[in-house]
Formats: C-alpha cells, structure tokens, sequence
C-alpha cells in the first residue's frame, strides 16, 4: 500500500505530456522505490508523486513547470503553546445522578474558585489547566436541605497538539471579548454595520474562525464573513403584504417567512421559524415558571421592552436543547414580529441586478482586503487584554508569523470549441464566446416535448422562436416539438402528460411552469429519473416572457440541453493522459440545518 504524503501549496505543479513523462510510470516508479506493493494512488498524493518523479529524473523547472513564481499569503495564524503549562482531563460525576447538563453546570460553578477560575465542562468532561492536588476530588453542594456529592476524577494530561476541540471552544470565548456576536459558527460585529440603503439592508462584518493541527504546528484559520440582515421588521413586512393582498395575507405570509431565520436584536439570538400563529397575539398568556403572564409583560419586565402592536400575531420557532450528555429535546419560543428581523437575502432581492452589484460592493471581498482583515484580527486580539488572558490561561499565544509560501499562477487556459480555441482569460470569463460558437460536440434535437399550461402558450412559442434562432450559431439544429397543452398547473396533471407522451425514442421533455413550486419540480424529476428515465428541462414561464433577457436566456437553456442529450461545449487541452478526475457539487441547504446536499 503507497503511503499518503500531504503535499505544500508550491507543489502544485502541472506537467506537459513530454516523451518519458507519463502518469503511470512516474507512480510505479515512486511505488518501486518505496519497496511497497503498489494498490493504488491516492488522490490527494497525486501532485506529490508527480514532483519526486521530476526531481529524481532530474528535469529541469524550465521544462516541467509552467505559469510563473508568485507569493502567497495564506490566512492562517500560528499558534504557540506553553510546554510549562498542561491541558488536564477529569471526569465528573454526581451523587446522586443529576440528569440535566444545565444543573450540573450550576453546581459545578458554585466551586470554581477552588478549580481555579478556568474550566470548560460540557457535563461530562472537565477540561483545566491546572493538575489538581488529589486523583480524586470531592465537593459538596446543598440541594433542597439535601448533599449533592461532586466527584471529580483525573484521567490524563491531554497532549496540547490534540486539543482542536477545546482551542475552538476558547476561541469562542475570545470573540466574546471582542464584542462580537455568534451566529451559526460564525462571528459578527452588530456595532459596526454597513448599510445597503437601496435594499434596505445592513451587513455585518464578522470572520470565521477554525484551529486544526498542521504540518506546521497548530494554526488559527480566519477568514471574512458577512451576515445580511432585513433593516424592516417583520411585522413592517408583514403590514406590507396585508395591504397588497388581503385575501391570501395569511398564505403569503407564510410563504416568504416559514423557513426563514430571524434576528432578535435584544438578546442578538437567531430562530428558524416554523409556523405563525395567526391565532395569538401579544396579550395571548403563557406559563413562566410557575406563573402565567402575557407576553406584553414578559417583556417589559425581563427585557424593558414595551410592544407597539398588541394584535400582531406570533412566530413559532422551535429549538432543539440538550438536557442530558446524550439527549436533547425540542424547546418552543413564541416571537414578536416587530422585535425580529429577517435574515439573509429574499427572492426579489436576488432577482434584482442593481441591488445584488450593491451588495457586493460589502461582501466581495478582495485579497488584499482578506489579508487586512486578518491582520486587524490579531490586532485586536493582542491590543485586548480580555483576550489575551483567556488564551494565556490555557498556554497558548497567537502570532502573526510570516504566512507567505511560494506558488505558481498558471498560464492562462485556451478554450476549444468546434471550430474555434479563445482565451479564457484572466478572469476565466469567457460566457460571451460560449454563446457565440459551435458548440464543441452537438447533439441535433429531432424527437422533443414541451409541456406548457394553455394559458402559457405565448411562453411556450416564445422559447421555440428564440430556439430556433441561438441554435443556428451554436451549431445545432431542432425539429419541431411535440406539443401538450394542460388546462391546469395542478401536480398530477403534469406527471399524467408525462407518462403519456414520454416515448423511448424522446431526446428530451421540456416543462414549461407557470411558477417557482417545489413540489411541482421535485415530481417532474422524480418521473423523468426515475420512474421514466429521461432527459428534462424545467423552465419558469415567467422567464420566457421577459423580452429584454429572453435572448440570453434561452441561449444557456440550450446550452444545458445540448449536454443533458450527449454533446458537450467546450474543452481544454490536458496534459495528463488516462486520469479521470471526478467530483461532486455540493451546498450547504440553509432551510435543513445546513446540511451538505449533493
């Protein structure tokens, strides 16, 4: 088995199919010399192996190296540890058992004089930094005229390389001096905002941070983040769509909130609403403790906030709460709206060039403007004595070490259609030519559907028009469709129209929609992936009927069709011969907890 080498950022490094130089030979050379058996190549050594092959056939860089020498500053921050000072790892247990993490870490602060002031307890794990006198420590508290016995058990002396978690938890606790304020892993700035004053936006500045232990030692990864924010109330919102649509109010409302994150200034916290209750409203009651109060009084009296609207109605947010090590359970919170502000950015907003140009100026960030951020970081981190002593108490030190390393700017890449190669310039932006030029490898569209609502007709000839006109640049040519007309935009009408006319000689079935629905697409993909597998097209009907951008639009629809039936566009010349290089595109789903989605 060949073992993994990570390799630097300066060995990155592209070679040209010169005479002896070929990917298999260098890896079975590099395997040979190993004296290992060679099973395979791992990716990630892939350039690593490629660079000792060079090296020990002693070519030259003039040869084997393109593009140019360049430095390059990296956005990490190296982090120094005290060998006089120990991470220590106790286990604490209670008698008798106490089953909620919030109590344990009650009653563990009541003796953090005596552990020496600096702790991190997750309910379970003591983590200090000081060795404490005895294996086994004892203390007591009273509970209700009763002894709750706390024992604290030594484990082991950590080894501070292997302490990521906790580096991160501290870090956490560093941006807190700093004034800055958690959301979702991420750290921002609500006192220095910038205003996006034709959006009605504000952005908070703010980075993300990450330690992890590298080839170099231990290291504080930080780059920039921003976090949008609605200037508008929800309520304001709210009012807005009451007085466009009263009738389906409740409906629209739901649609543009349900699903949405929500800022609450006063305590600078973050809710994913779930559903709003039209049915409460401020005066509505809820129990705290042992006593019932309205919500206007809540307020008032934890928050000294007094509320405005007393009809508004109420947002339902539900969290999840750990109560034990190893169980959470769901926690409800009832919202005002005029106390919440929606974050991120909504559908019209993204649809609008002008204001998106206007956002960008905030949050497209350049390098040099990375790196001075980063340098501002450590600053206030070393100009901050909070901050300081939070990582001194724990050995560790942070230093703006020397974070260049040597790298290569490649050649500008060559882009070859059919029967023509462009630059694709510094800025890899080459659109206009894609548009412009036969398309590298065409498939001709003769067996197609189209399915439209009947009201959407003139959408449905608009694209077979603007169609028929792009495709004579690009090289291809169409066939007239097979056209099916629907009465109604109902789900099942769609898939009936599907398993109907969908034959086995079909290239590929176009679904016009009337308007953006989930449901809708989800069902249509499942039919032509699944059950009938075929090539689709999704169009929103509302696309087609813009006359300024219908050119364009059409043009990268058949674009993607052409490769969704066989052909491809373009392509650049690889110097590798018999590598496959394969990925998958992934992000991050906003409306499920974050989770990749492939």
């Amino acid at each position: 088995m060949t073992q993994e080498r990570k390799f630097r950022v300066s060995e990155l490094t592209l070679f040209e199919d010169h005479g002896e130089l070929c990917l298999s030979e260098a890896v079975e050379d590099y395997a040979e010399h190993k004296n290992r058996r060679f099973c395979k190549c791992p990716l990630q050594s892939l350039f690593s192996f490629l660079l000792w092959y060079v090296n020990l056939k002693g070519t030259g860089e003039s040869k084997y190296f393109v593009g140019s020498s360049v430095n390059i500053y990296c956005n990490y921050l190296k982090l120094t540890t005290d060998v006089s000072k120990g991470i220590f790892n106790y286990e604490v247990r209670f008698f008798p058992p106490i089953d909620s993490v919030h109590l344990r870490i009650k009653y563990l602060n009541e003796h953090k004089d005596k552990l020496g002031g600096t702790k991190t307890f997750d309910g379970t794990t003591l983590y200090l930094p000081i060795l404490l006198p005895n294996k086994m420590t004892v203390f007591v508290s009273k509970v209700e005229d009763a002894e709750l016995q706390i024992r604290i058990l030594f484990k082991k002396k950590e080894d501070m390389r292997n302490c990521t978690k906790l580096y991160n938890i501290l870090f956490d606790r560093v941006m807190k001096t700093l004034n800055y304020v958690k959301l979702d892993r991420k750290h921002f700035d609500p006192l220095r905002p910038k205003i996006v004053p034709l959006a009605k936006l504000e952005v908070w500045p703010g980075y993300v941070t990450a330690v992890d232990e590298y080839k170099g030692g231990l290291m504080l990864c930080c780059d920039v983040s921003h976090r949008i924010l609605c200037r508008k109330t929800v309520l304001e919102m709210l009012v807005d769509l009451y007085q466009q649509n009263i009738e389906h109010y409740q409906e629209s409302a739901r649609k543009m909130l349900v699903g949405n994150i929500v800022l609450t200034r006063y305590n600078n916290r973050t809710y994913k609403i779930n559903e709003i209750c039209f049915d409460q409203n401020p005066k509505s009651q809820f129990q705290i403790k042992t006593v019932c109060t309205s919500y206007v009084e809540y307020y008032r009296q934890y928050h000294n906030i007094n509320i405005k609207d007393v009809n508004q109605p109420l947002l339902h947010s539900i969290k999840k709460s750990r109560t034990t090590p190893a169980e959470k359970e769901n926690v409800q919170f009832c919202l005002i709206p005029e106390l919440c502000y929606l974050t991120g950015l909504r559908d019209e907003v993204r649809s609008d060039n002008k204001l998106m140009r206007e956002i960008a100026a905030f949050t497209r960030v350049s390098p040099n403007q990375r790196q001075t951020a980063l340098n501002k970081f450590y600053e206030n981190v070393s100009r901050t004595p909070a901050a300081k002593d939070v990582l001194n108490s724990w050995g560790l030190g942070l230093t703006n070490n020397s974070n260049k390393i040597a790298g290569r700017q490649m050649d500008i890449e060559q882009i070859c259609f059919s029967k023509m190669t462009v630059s694709a310039g510094k800025t890899a932006e080459f659109s206009k030519y894609a548009v412009s030029n036969e398309m590298l490898e065409v498939v001709h569209l003769s067996k197609w559907i189209i399915i439209h609502l009947r009201n959407d007709m003139r959408a449905a000839n608009n694209l077979l028009d603007n169609m028929k006109q792009s495709c004579k640049s690009l090289g291809m040519n169409i066939s007239i469709p097979t056209m099916i007309s629907l009465d109604h935009d109902r789900i099942d009408a769609y898939i009936q129209a599907l398993r109907r006319n969908i034959t086995t000689n079909a290239q590929i079935v176009v679904c016009i929609c009337h308007n953006s629905r989930d449901d809708r697409y989800s069902a249509i993909k499942k039919i032509c992936c699944s059950e009938i597998p075929i090539p689709s097209q999704v169009i929103n009907a509302t696309t087609l009927l813009n006359e300024s951008k219908i050119r364009s639009v059409v043009q990268k629809i058949v674009l993607q069709m052409n490769c969704k039936i066989g052909g491809s566009l373009w392509t650049v010349k690889i110097p590798f011969k018999n590598v496959m290089v394969c990925g998958i595109d992934s992000y991050h789903d906003p409306s499920n907890r974050g989770k990749s989605v492939a």
